[in-house]
């Protein structure tokens, strides 16, 4: 497997998580972190339809930041970074697709050679 495919199926998975979350929710793509630190997606009735409960208020804020919308958004990102840079053979194209594989440096299938 070559740095440029690790990434590209890293890529894939969160991209398959975070539209799984927002077909499990009715289309819903946006949450958003309310008092005593729940998690909700927009339209829902707040005490009914909980979607995520979290120990403390900086949790959900950071979930809520987090949610499926933005995810599918750096998803985008990265796969134009990676059709434009990942497939070069050069010095710069090989070294951002390093930077880019280290959020995934715990996955079994990284190869410590990548590290930058």
């Amino acid at each position: 497997m070559t740095l440029t495919e690790f990434l590209l199926a890293r890529i894939a998975e969160d991209e398959a998580a975070a539209a799984a979350a927002v077909s499990r929710r009715d289309g819903i793509d946006s949450w958003e972190a309310v008092g005593s630190g729940t998690v909700v997606g927009p339209g829902y009735d707040k005490v009914k339809h909980v979607m995520l409960p979290s120990s403390e208020d900086g949790a959900a804020r950071h979930i809520a930041r987090h949610d499926p919308a933005r995810v599918l958004a750096e998803c985008e990102a990265k796969w134009r970074i990676v059709k434009e840079w990942g497939w070069s053979e050069t010095l710069d194209g090989d070294g951002l697709m390093r930077i880019m594989a280290l959020p995934y440096a715990d996955h079994p299938d990284y190869r410590q050679e990548w590290k930058p």
